[in-house]
């Protein structure tokens, strides 16, 4: 398997995605029931959809790139909160995969990579209501080194100070994310220095982490991303003891630290196609721009295995009903999705769309005089 597959970078722009109650438990039910409360736990709807969608990139990217059946997928996290592939009997042929989710504002992104430790941040460029930009700036300079803060300060106007700020804050987080530190690392610890935002560099405790590169992503919508790849020897013991390994020869890590990132494309139900510059600007790479359907229906297998779950139905009980007349039950009371009050038609159609269009069988005839 080839290094460069191991190396994504997915996002979804959540704006453009507003469900139903009921298309929002569909989704939902793609996933184990474990991870059902960390979503509903919210009150917020957007605060909902991010904690969906982030997970729902976490096994559709494992799927996608590893092959492993989506029920025989298991992700934990470690004591620090870093999601993590619990790997069985699956032979996988990337050194160290592991992947790193962000979310804030309208987007939920998420990368991996096949041998060096990843962290992913997003961050929105906006400040409280009725808080003044200079307030709100002031309130984090405990988090910046005297030489952050120096160029914070001295970039000009509010909206470059704030611009400023946030780079340095996305390219902080990105780091302790990948280390699997997260928000128990002390940031003003960790100081980037750069020229004009290229060739990025980290220093930590005063010291250069030469094992390590750094992006940034201006992502519309006043939203901005920043990836980090470094070394698994830089990892939290927790994290460390999950990798399958930390210790590389050189050439062998120079291999993974040196891969480059995936281009600009816009993955859509039925194909891909470049992003126009303007759409989203990177340097040296860029994410892969998903919406929900692609996610949730990215094989022909998920799609029938989870939609037959949808409707609570077994696959032997649903081909025996393609060439029957009788129309079935309108609900069934082990379906995760549907009740008797709910009705079963417009979804089932929706159903029988994907089923077919995806699946090319010859029980049309059959599904038809059902649901007529």
């Amino acid at each position: 398997m080839e290094l460069e597959k191991g190396v994504q970078r997915w996002i979804v722009d959540i704006s453009v995605w507003e469900p139903t109650p009921q298309a929002f438990s569909f989704a939902m039910s793609f996933l184990p029931q474990h991870e059902h409360s960390s979503i509903t736990r919210f009150v917020n709807v957007g605060d909902r959809k991010r904690a969906l969608v982030s997970r729902l990139l976490q096994y559709s990217l494992v799927h996608h790139v590893l092959g492993i059946p989506y029920n025989e997928i298991c992700i934990r996290r470690t004591v620090e909160g870093k999601p993590y592939l619990v790997l069985g009997s699956e032979v996988v042929d990337f050194p160290n995969f592991n992947f790193n989710v962000s979310h804030q504002g309208d987007y939920v992104a998420i990368a991996s990579e096949p041998i060096c430790l990843v962290g992913i941040d997003i961050v929105d460029h906006c400040i409280p209501e009725k808080e003044s930009p200079n307030k709100f700036i002031q309130s984090f300079s405990v988090y910046f080194s005297g030489f952050e803060w120096n160029n914070i300060l001295n970039a000009g106007s509010d909206n470059k100070m704030l611009g400023e700020l946030y780079r340095y804050w996305s390219l902080k987080e990105a780091f302790v994310k990948a280390i699997g530190k997260g928000v128990g690392h002390r940031l003003d610890d960790v100081e980037f220095q750069h020229t004009c935002w290229e060739n990025i560099l980290v220093r930590v405790n005063g010291k250069v982490l030469k094992d390590w590169r750094f992006w940034l992503f201006e992502l519309g919508k006043n939203h901005l991303a920043a990836i980090a790849r470094g070394h698994p020897m830089d990892a939290t013991t927790s994290y460390q003891n999950i990798l399958k390994r930390a210790i590389f020869e050189k050439d062998e890590y120079k291999q993974g630290l040196q891969l480059p990132n995936p281009g600009l494309a816009l993955r859509k139900d039925g194909g891909q196609r470049l992003l126009s510059s303007h759409s989203i600007s990177a340097q040296d790479g860029g994410f892969s721009l998903c919406t929900v359907g692609t996610i949730l229906f990215d094989t022909p297998s998920c799609r029938f295995s989870s939609l037959l779950h949808l409707v609570g139905v077994s696959s032997t009980f649903f081909r025996s009903a393609m060439t029957s007349k009788r129309r079935p039950a309108l609900y069934s009371p082990s379906s995760p999705f549907l009740t008797a009050n709910q009705g079963f038609q417009i979804d089932f159609e929706v159903f029988l769309l994907i089923f077919r269009s995806e699946f090319q069988i010859e029980f049309g005839v059959g599904i038809e005089r059902w649901l007529g």
